[in-house]
């Protein structure tokens, strides 16, 4: 559930924010150090904010419909810039958080566009491992309000922005809800791996390693009896982990063989594409009316296999 808040904002985008992008920094300027500094108040939890990443997605897979999208995670302690990566990372930084080995906060915006600001805070959800924290969704329509960029820069692969958004609450006090936000930012930007392949169409993707893989998968899953699911579980954990570790088994085998047989029809039609990233792709699988699904891959010693790679 995302609130939306309307309030003054002072944007200070360059007219080609874009195209700036592409322009490398003066070879003799001397190396510029980061600044992140901020606190965020969510419930009873509080993170004070002392470093950060910054990442802009092409947007090639075509899940961000306004094009390139800016990423910004800040945290209490160093973090990889490479979990800011691929599509919708908000699920593995979801993961991460859930199980205490994360505790930052995602804003995502458009770069061209900063008038609404995404923030996702990723902390241990309180009520409980299952829950998923509530994001908020800032939104700058120049009338009274807190919240929102106070400045806003991206320029030459450096971001600079402030933000200031807080709020009362009716909620308990230990209700997973972001209270205030306050964040100053001076960093670097990384551009998303380049794309290295790109195969559209249903028989051109079903050729490639990933799509005949892919397809492979979805049939074993479609047919699963108990004893699969027991090889699955121990050869690929994380084909099961996403679900709840609750749900009884003949439950999650109903389950698990109806979502691989929506897959094998999205797989057997012509909505297909895939995007490759270096040692890591994913397959797009559009089904119609904007709705779309993906299955990751990752290269290791050579051979493409399904998921993502560990994280360090």
């Amino acid at each position: 559930m995302a609130a939306s808040v309307a309030a003054p904002m002072r944007v200070l985008v360059a007219s080609a924010a874009l195209a700036a992008w592409v322009l490398a920094a003066p070879a003799f300027a001397a190396p510029h150090p980061a600044l992140v500094r901020g606190e965020l108040v969510s419930g009873r939890q509080r993170l004070v904010l002392t470093h950060g990443a910054a990442l802009l997605h092409d947007g090639a897979e075509g899940f961000d419909a306004g094009g390139p999208r800016l990423r910004l995670l800040l945290s209490e302690a160093p973090v990889d810039p490479a979990l800011l990566q691929g599509v919708l990372p908000q699920l593995r930084l979801q993961e991460l958080s859930r199980g205490g080995a994360l505790r930052a906060v995602l804003v995502e915006v458009d770069p061209a566009a900063p008038e609404q600001v995404q923030i996702s805070p990723l902390l241990s959800p309180v009520n409980g491992a299952g829950a998923v924290m509530a994001s908020l969704s800032l939104y700058s329509s120049g009338g009274p309000g807190p919240g929102a960029f106070e400045t806003f820069s991206f320029q030459a692969r450096r971001l600079r922005a402030a933000l200031t958004y807080s709020r009362e609450s009716s909620a308990p006090p230990d209700a997973d809800d972001i209270r205030s936000l306050v964040f100053q930012v001076d960093l670097p930007v990384q551009p998303e791996p380049a794309v290295t392949a790109r195969v559209e169409g249903g028989d051109a993707v079903r050729a490639t390693p990933q799509g005949r893989l892919a397809l492979e998968r979805a049939r074993t899953v479609a047919s699963l009896d108990a004893a699969g699911l027991a090889r699955l579980r121990a050869q690929d954990p994380a084909a099961v982990a996403p679900l709840p570790a609750e749900i009884p088994e003949a439950q999650l085998l109903e389950l698990l063989r109806g979502l691989a047989a929506d897959q094998l029809r999205g797989l057997s039609g012509t909505g297909l594409l895939l995007v490759e990233r270096g040692d890591r792709a994913v397959l797009v699988i559009h089904a119609g009316e904007g709705l779309r699904s993906w299955i990751r891959f990752h290269r290791r010693d050579g051979v493409w296999t399904l998921g993502e790679p560990p994280v360090p």
